[in-house]
C-alpha cells in the first residue's frame, strides 16, 4: 500500500539539482525521490530493528548468566546432599 506525499515551496535550485540527479540515474524526479525517501526511512527502520535485537540479546545473555549461576548453586547443593546421603548409608 502506498500513500501520496506532496512537498511544496522547494527552492528552484534544489528542484533543478534533483532533476539533474534523477536524469543521471535515468529516472523521473518522482522515482528518484521515492527511491531515496524509502531508503532513508528503511535505514531508520533497520536501525530500530537492530536496536531491538541488541536489547533482546543483552536481556537473554543476562538471563542465561543468572540461570547458569542458579544451576551452579543447585549443582553444589545436590553434591552436598549426595555426600550426606553417602555418609548415612
Amino acid at each position: 500500500m502506498s500513500k501520496e506525499i506532496r512537498v511544496r515551496n522547494v527552492d528552484v535550485a534544489v528542484v533543478q539539482k534533483l532533476d539533474e540527479l534523477a536524469k543521471k540515474n535515468s529516472q523521473s524526479r518522482e522515482a528518484f525521490l521515492r527511491e531515496h525517501l524509502e531508503g532513508f526511512a528503511y535505514n531508520y527502520i533497520q536501525s530500530d530493528l537492530l536496536d531491538h535485537y541488541d536489547m533482546t540479546v543483552e536481556t537473554n545473555t543476562a538471563w542465561f548468566k543468572m540461570m547458569y549461576q542458579e544451576y551452579q548453586e543447585m549443582n553444589g547443593q545436590l553434591r552436598e546432599l549426595i555426600t550426606v546421603l553417602r555418609e548415612l548409608t
